[in-house]
Formats: C-alpha cells, sequence, structure tokens
C-alpha cells in the first residue's frame, strides 16, 4: 500500500490471525503491519478485492481483537513461499488501539 493511499501511520508486527471471508469458515493469516485504518495480512485464502473480511487478531494468549473491513488490494505472491496472498484491508471503522497494540509487539518481536 502506498503512502499517498494511507490515512494513519502503519506499525509492523507480525500477529496470528484468523479471517472469515465468503463461505463463513475461519482461515489461517497472519497480520504484517497495522494502523488505525487499515491492516495487510499473509494469508492462503483467495479473495477479491471489495469481498468484506472479518479478523481475529490473538494479541495474547488471552486477548482478541475483532475488526470488519473491506478487501482493498490483493497481492499473489511467489509461487514456493510461506504465504500466497498479501492482503490490505481497509477497515469499516476506525480502531484507535490496534496501531499501538501492533507498535509494542513490534518491539518485543525485534527485541527477542
Amino acid at each position: 500500500m502506498g503512502d499517498e493511499r494511507r490515512n494513519a501511520p502503519r506499525e509492523a508486527a507480525y500477529i496470528a490471525a484468523e479471517i472469515t471471508v465468503g463461505d463463513g469458515k475461519p482461515k489461517l493469516a497472519v497480520m504484517q503491519d497495522a494502523s488505525a485504518t487499515g491492516l495487510r495480512l499473509l494469508t492462503h485464502t483467495r479473495v477479491e478485492v471489495g469481498d468484506p473480511i472479518d479478523v481475529a487478531l490473538q494479541v495474547e494468549a488471552e486477548r482478541r481483537v475483532e475488526v470488519s473491513g473491506e478487501v482493498a488490494r490483493v497481492q499473489t505472491l511467489e509461487p514456493g513461499g510461506p504465504w500466497r496472498y498479501r492482503l490490505g484491508v481497509a477497515l469499516d471503522e476506525p480502531h484507535p488501539d490496534l496501531a499501538e497494540l501492533a507498535h509494542l509487539i513490534g518491539e518485543k518481536q525485534r527485541d527477542a
């Protein structure tokens, strides 16, 4: 996602996620980064731009953050890698804590 499209600064952090699209069955994903208005995910699940999407992030062992949005971008990644698609998700409503959580987790990951 280019800087010109961002409404809020992004924070890098890898967080386990479940996404729900189309058939309603949760699928595995990993959040790559987030802001208050959107996030980027890695997944094997094929989706289309414009698809509604629900995302549940497992922030800590006992803390989940759930957000809803729309798929804004889909990038097909190189075959043979750990993930097939990179998704850009625009949130339906800003989530002011999301970027802060990503920042804190990202710091812990970088320090590890």
